[in-house]
């Protein structure tokens, strides 16, 4: 990969991390819009939030964890899995302890005909990041690009 594509993988991270750490810190989505934004003297532009969808348009899962729940490996109750879920790209290694998420994310988005992509490694175990020296973490990034990219230009 090089360190172009390295840096991209990087900043795409970086900004899902962001994102979906918003709550913790409890910042929400609407507080990043200010009822008013002063124009120039006598004008107001009116925040859009409310005019403007807050579902995202695709997901990406790397080694997730905690989706799953019980002895049937059903989905965690918090999780809402429906029609409107945006499609998904999963990547997870075979020997990471929570495998099972990204199985049954995957049939509750097949169940409801959402798209999506899961790799699975052989091995990779959990938490790897991008790191060097690490199939999976090497790996990973290019699939999810490839995958962002077609879904993009509409190929998918």
């Amino acid at each position: 990969m090089s360190c172009l594509q390295r840096v991209y993988a990087s900043v795409l991270l970086g900004w899902i991390l962001l994102l979906t750490s918003l709550p913790v810190f409890g910042v929400e989505v609407i507080e990043l819009w200010p009822g008013e934004v002063p124009a120039s003297e006598g004008s107001k532009v009116e925040p859009i939030y409310d005019q403007v969808s807050a579902r995202p348009d695709f997901m990406v899962l790397i080694y997730p964890a905690f989706l799953n729940q019980g002895e049937g490996n059903t989905l965690s109750d918090e999780l809402v899995v429906n029609t409107e879920t945006p499609p998904c790209f999963l990547f997870v290694a075979a020997d990471d302890k929570h495998v099972n998420s990204s199985y049954v994310m995957a049939r509750a988005l097949a169940d409801l005909g959402v798209p999506y992509e899961l790799h699975v490694f052989l091995d990779g175990g959990h938490g790897y990041g991008m790191r060097d020296g690490n199939r999976a973490a090497e790996t990973w990034p290019r699939l999810c690009l490839d995958w962002l990219n077609d879904f993009a230009l509409g190929k998918r």
